[in-house]
């Protein structure tokens, strides 16, 4: 099965739809795989290749997954149906900021690869909601080399650099984060939550 999802990941990313890279899919779902999660939250769907692939490699977590684009959600829509996951993966169309403020329940892990710049504000809101010993893994926190200034950043990226090393930074030095940076693909976060009940 997973197979048929690398295959689609190849697909979307020939019509110049991003999806996740294959270094940042495995660090990933060997969190996953590690943590055996109960409840999965992710911002930004896409259309619905992680979501997927985390449901295979942990078949009885729930996920309730994030997307603004309503082109990318109705994508992400089918692809659920075409796996038969309708029962373990809730989609939600808007904004995650506004999701986030009404958001119900617990969560044990949380996958940030939505916007880049919403990062640490997103991540403010679903605090509040995370398990004691969640893991949070985030992709892109290397964006394209820019954030380490190991390739010169475009004017037009600059607001994404300045939210993403305060993210970046914030989960390197905050005491309720044991976090491990990855800089394989496109750079990966694993953060184990140590507070929380």
């Amino acid at each position: 099965m997973i197979e048929i999802i690398n295959e689609l990941r190849k697909f979307y990313r020939q019509k110049g739809i991003p999806t996740i890279l294959d270094e940042g899919l495995s660090v990933l779902l060997q969190a996953v795989k590690d943590k055996q999660p109960t409840n999965i939250l992710e911002i930004g769907t896409a259309t619905g290749m992680s979501a997927i692939a985390m449901s295979l490699t942990c078949p009885t977590a729930h996920i309730t997954t994030i997307e603004i684009m309503e082109n990318s959600f109705l994508e992400s829509q089918k692809n659920f149906k075409e796996f038969k996951m309708q029962d373990k993966i809730s989609g939600v169309l808007g904004d995650s900021l506004q999701v986030l403020e009404n958001i119900e329940g617990e969560y044990d892990f949380v996958f940030l690869d939505g916007s880049k710049s919403k990062y640490k504000k997103c991540l403010e809101l679903i605090e509040p909601r995370l398990k004691k010993g969640a893991i949070v893994v985030a992709d892109n926190v290397l964006f394209r080399g820019y954030i380490l200034d190991k390739v010169e950043c475009p004017k037009r990226y600059k607001t994404i650099k300045k939210y993403m090393r305060e993210f970046l930074d914030y989960m390197l030095t905050d005491s309720k984060y044991k976090t491990t940076l990855y800089q394989v693909g496109d750079g990966v976060t694993v953060s184990e939550y140590l507070k929380g009940e």
